[in-house]
């Protein structure tokens, strides 16, 4: 079954076409030209391809699928896209999207999983910091992705929260916005995370202890993100 694109995979998929058959070619990296090019090739037939080099214009469509389909499957290609790209738009009101926030080292692969999952589920963006920061100030674009955010989503797994006695420490200052924005959050507990006491947080997010948690065990992440929609869409109610 063909995987659900979001908004923003349409709208990225469709700055790459411009940019290489429009007249924002230029704006392009080789770079990134270079690797469509070669993703395209790749996974078209030969005479597909054959007509492709022949009237790329007139292959436009497909080569859009090509490329909306491999945004929605894949993340790293996606932040190559937005990183070569270097226009994602940071919006100023709230959106449609959910900030994810999480202890990198320990939940990279899980986040990305996550982030698909979300969006082949519902019509929510999900934005993390690898996948949507661009050049520029990393925590203006932060901030403003969280406070802009539908929701805040935070990752716990064990340990998760340990560093956050330090006021520098990344995951305290993205809860922290998040407060301050008084945006709704969620703890997604995952790999056996668990919630923590308020004597273990700093008391700029005692909030945190309060928040209703979604656990997510391991091996049902449909599942639980499915959960994690219904709690999104209650939000409007």
């Amino acid at each position: 079954m063909r995987n659900r694109s979001s908004p923003e995979s349409d709208r990225l998929a469709d700055a790459v076409i411009e940019r290489m058959l429009g007249t924002n070619m230029e704006a392009c990296p080789s770079s990134l030209v270079d690797d469509v090019i070669r993703l395209v090739r790749d996974t078209m037939h030969r005479h597909e391809w054959a007509r492709v080099e022949r009237n790329p214009h007139a292959c436009r469509d497909q080569i859009r699928a090509v490329i909306l389909e491999r945004l929605t499957t894949d993340s790293r290609f996606r932040s190559r896209v937005v990183r070569g790209l270097g226009d994602a738009p940071v919006p100023n009101e709230i959106g449609r999207h959910v900030f994810l926030s999480y202890r990198r080292a320990q939940s990279d692969d899980f986040v990305e999983l996550l982030a698909r999952e979300l969006e082949q589920q519902s019509s929510y963006q999900a934005v993390y910091d690898t996948r949507s920061l661009v050049a520029g100030s990393f925590p203006s674009q932060l901030s403003r992705w969280i406070r802009t955010c539908h929701a805040f989503a935070l990752v716990v797994g064990p340990g998760t929260l340990d560093r956050t006695g330090d006021p520098s420490d990344w995951v305290r200052r993205e809860i922290e916005t998040a407060i301050d924005a008084k945006r709704p959050l969620v703890p997604l507990l995952v790999k056996g995370g668990s919630m923590p006491r308020p004597d273990d947080l700093a008391p700029s997010i005692w909030t945190l202890s309060n928040a209703q948690a979604l656990p997510i065990p391991e091996g049902y992440l449909a599942e639980g993100v499915g959960r994690l929609v219904k709690w999104l869409v209650g939000l409007r109610a």
